[in-house]
C-alpha cells in the first residue's frame, strides 16, 4: 500500500472514530439545541469525509482487482451517505414536501437499489467467504426498491407530516452504518483471537437491532411529543 493510500486509509479511520463519539452527542442532548445541531453538522462532515474516503477505497480496490472488498466498500460508502443527504434534507422540507426531496429520495434509493442488485449478482456467482454477506446486503438493497417510490405519488407543497421522524430514521440509519464498520473492520482485528460464528454474527447484526429499536423509540418518543404540542397550538388558535 503506497503513502496515498495509507494516508487515506488514515483519514478514513480517524474520521470514523470521531464520528462514532459525535454521534450519541445529538442522540442525549436537547432535540433543537444548539449542542444538538453544532454536534450534529461535525457528525454530519465526519461521516461524509468516512463515505468519500471509503468510495476512494473502493476504487483502489477495485484497480487491484480486489472485487470483494472493492464491492463491499462501495456499497458501504453508498448507504452511509444516502441517510446523510436525506436526513439533512428533510429538515429543508419541514413545511412542506420539495422537489429537491422528492428527487433526491428517488434517486438515491434507486442508486441503492442498482448497488444491491449487483452485489447479489456477484454474490451468487462466487463461493467464497464473502458470498453470503454479499447475498444479505444486496437484498437489502434491492428493498430499497420500495423506498424509492415513497413520496412519488406526493405532490410539491403536500405537508411533510413525517419529517422529524423521518430525520430520527435516517440520522440513525448512517450511525448503524458506522458502528457496523467499525466493529467489521475495526474491533475484530482487536480481537482477532475471537474464532466464533456467533461473535461473527453478532457483530454484523447487534448495530442493525440495537438502532432499529432506537429508531423506533425516537419516533414514538419525540414524534409523541411534537404531535402533543401541534395538538395544543391548534387549541390554543381555535376561534371560541
Amino acid at each position: 500500500m503506497g503513502i496515498i493510500s495509507q494516508g487515506l486509509l488514515f483519514v478514513h479511520v480517524v474520521a470514523g472514530l470521531l464520528s462514532l463519539v459525535l454521534f450519541w452527542v445529538p442522540v442525549f442532548t436537547r432535540k433543537g439545541g444548539v449542542n444538538h445541531r453544532k454536534i450534529g453538522h461535525w457528525y454530519v462532515w465526519g461521516m461524509w469525509i468516512v463515505a468519500i474516503s471509503a468510495l476512494i477505497l473502493s476504487i483502489e480496490n477495485a484497480v487491484m482487482g480486489q472485487i470483494n472488498m472493492a464491492l463491499f466498500l462501495g456499497f458501504l460508502s453508498l448507504i452511509t451517505a444516502r441517510p446523510l443527504c436525506l436526513g439533512i434534507e428533510c429538515l429543508n422540507s419541514k413545511k412542506q414536501v420539495t422537489r429537491n426531496y422528492r428527487l433526491l429520495h428517488l434517486s438515491t434509493s434507486a442508486g441503492v437499489t442498482i448497488a444491491g442488485a449487483i452485489l447479489l449478482a456477484h454474490g451468487l456467482s462466487t463461493s467464497d467467504g464473502f458470498s453470503v454477506l454479499m447475498i444479505i446486503f444486496g437484498i437489502l438493497g434491492i428493498s430499497s426498491l420500495g423506498e424509492a417510490f415513497k413520496l412519488i405519488k406526493a405532490d410539491d407543497g403536500t405537508v411533510y407530516q413525517s419529517w422529524l421522524n423521518d430525520h430520527i430514521a435516517n440520522m440513525c440509519a448512517s450511525g448503524i452504518a458506522a458502528h457496523t464498520a467499525f466493529l467489521v473492520f475495526g474491533a475484530r482485528s482487536i480481537v482477532a483471537n475471537v474464532d466464533h460464528p456467533a461473535f461473527s454474527i453478532a457483530i454484523w447484526v447487534a448495530p442493525s437491532v440495537i438502532g432499529l429499536i432506537g429508531i423506533e423509540y425516537g419516533k414514538r418518543h419525540f414524534g409523541s411529543k411534537r404531535n402533543t404540542a401541534q395538538a395544543r397550538t391548534q387549541l390554543h388558535h381555535r376561534p371560541n
